[in-house]
């Protein structure tokens, strides 16, 4: 996705390039549905401007991950735990990646 596309993508939602805690990167303050991009970390694009798919997260992408960190952790979530654990994990995010931040966070699961 080129910095161009971006906008495109951003025209109808409010995602502006922004300091995020620790950096700077694009947090969105809402999103219509879980498909919708809504998080990309502070170095994510490259210096021609692009930004790979897998480094633009749509909430759909952050359940993803907590699936698989919990599934490591030999947890096993429902649809909605998981949902409420990457909401979570949005709400925390402050410019890195959300595999890192879940290891800096130490995510609990209760099992």
């Amino acid at each position: 996705m080129t910095e161009k596309e971006f906008t495109l993508h951003n025209l109808n939602r409010s995602m502006p390039k922004t300091h995020i805690g620790q950096g700077y990167g694009y947090k969105a303050d809402t999103w219509d549905n879980d498909n919708d991009i809504i998080y990309i970390p502070e170095y994510a694009y490259t210096p021609s401007n692009t930004v790979k798919r897998e480094n633009a997260y749509s909430l759909n992408d952050l359940i993803s991950v907590i699936i698989k960190d919990a599934k490591d952790s030999q947890v096993l979530l429902t649809s909605e735990e998981a949902r409420d654990k990457a909401i979570t994990l949005f709400d925390i995010l402050d410019w890195q990646l959300p595999e890192s931040c879940i290891l800096e966070e130490w995510f609990e699961y209760d099992k």
